[in-house]
């Protein structure tokens, strides 16, 4: 397979290459401190208040592009390839005309210190991008729950969400949408990519799943990360620099959901977002406890492989995958003894991997 050494993304319309990269470095960090983009500001540093979220845009099914809500704080910058990374400072028009995003929280008085403002604007701007023909009060609180403010008391904010519901308007990202998945497309070359610090420290970004067993076989120290909702915080607060580190989100055959007679095979790189319908339509209860898991902005980003995985005794899906009946979660023939049995059941979610 062909490799590639640098990173590729759009930031808002300019594209970005980028060659020496350290592992670790956080999409907030790289763009406070090298392109100067303020605008996103660091709260917690661990994915609970909102204050750092961007929207992360993907070619999606057919001619149109998937627009998420993520936490910059706790997200490896090279977790962008391919992406088109949008902030707050993309939204205003040239000629400084606000985004209706930004002009519905002036009207309705939503801002008062101004700290955790872009993160909401943010927010509410995936929510504008989200399929839902007319958002009601449910998906408003979703789309913010992930947004924390001491301030306003969310009322002020949640009134600019419904203005925004009752009179959606198309935007500079709709007129573009054509041009900017045509840019995207082209920068999805199918390599690996394998970036250094320039020290030895690396990150990796397999293509596919072969590619990512070649790479574990070389590094087998490597730490593996899809969305980093955990691995996040080793590096903002326990300051770890795991070295080389893997991310899984490339591998389109890692991000795949199928329903066979034996159960639900889903990829390690399937985030919660991702399995949401599919889960909620078979198992109602099980989808309650995933809108109620982190915040939208997490569950954009962290998957039910990594979830499993990381073997926390504190993981949310783990005793709903068990609970679902007696089969083993691990996949036929992969059993690593941790199940009650060997045998997958049509209740059993098969193949989380990690």
């Amino acid at each position: 397979m062909t490799s590639r050494d640098t990173l590729r993304f759009l930031l808002g319309t300019e594209l970005r290459e980028i060659k020496v990269m350290e592992p670790t470095t956080t999409v907030l960090d790289h763009l406070r401190l090298v392109e100067r983009r303020t605008g996103t500001k660091e709260g917690c540093a661990e994915g609970d208040c909102g204050a750092c979220s961007v929207v992360v845009a993907r070619p999606g099914e057919g001619n149109h592009l998937t627009y998420r809500a993520v936490n910059a704080c706790i997200q490896p910058l090279g977790t962008l390839d391919g992406c088109q990374l949008i902030t707050v400072e993309d939204l205003a028009a040239a000629d400084g005309t606000l985004h209706p995003v930004q002009q519905a929280m002036v009207d309705a008085h939503g801002s008062q210190c101004g700290f955790c403002t872009p993160g909401f604007v943010m927010s509410l701007f995936a929510m504008t991008k989200a399929d839902l023909a007319a958002p009601d009060d449910q998906d408003i609180d979703e789309a913010l729950a992930g947004n924390l403010c001491r301030c306003t008391g969310y009322a002020p904010i949640a009134r600019a969400a419904r203005d925004l519901a009752d009179a959606p308007a198309p935007d500079q990202f709709d007129l573009a949408q054509s041009q900017t998945l045509t840019r995207l497309r082209a920068l999805d070359d199918g390599a690996h990519l394998a970036l250094s610090d320039g020290k030895g420290r690396r990150f990796f970004a397999p293509a596919n799943g072969d590619a990512l067993a070649d790479v574990l076989v070389d590094h087998p120290q490597a730490t593996i990360v899809a969305g980093a909702t955990d691995v996040g915080l080793w590096f903002t607060k326990h300051l770890k620099r795991p070295t080389p580190l893997v991310w899984i989100g490339r591998a389109a055959d890692l991000a795949r959901i199928e329903e066979t007679p034996a159960g639900i095979e889903i990829g390690a790189g399937v985030t919660y977002s991702d399995a949401l319908e599919t889960l909620a339509r078979l198992w109602p209860d099980f989808g309650a406890v995933l809108r109620r898991l982190g915040s939208t902005q997490i569950r954009n980003a962290g998957t039910i492989g990594g979830n499993v995985a990381n073997g926390s005794p504190i993981g949310d899906t783990p005793p709903m995958l068990i609970a679902l009946g007696p089969g083993c979660i691990c996949g036929p023939g992969r059993c690593a003894g941790c199940c009650r049995s060997s045998t997958t059941s049509s209740t059993t979610a098969s193949r989380t991997g990690a």
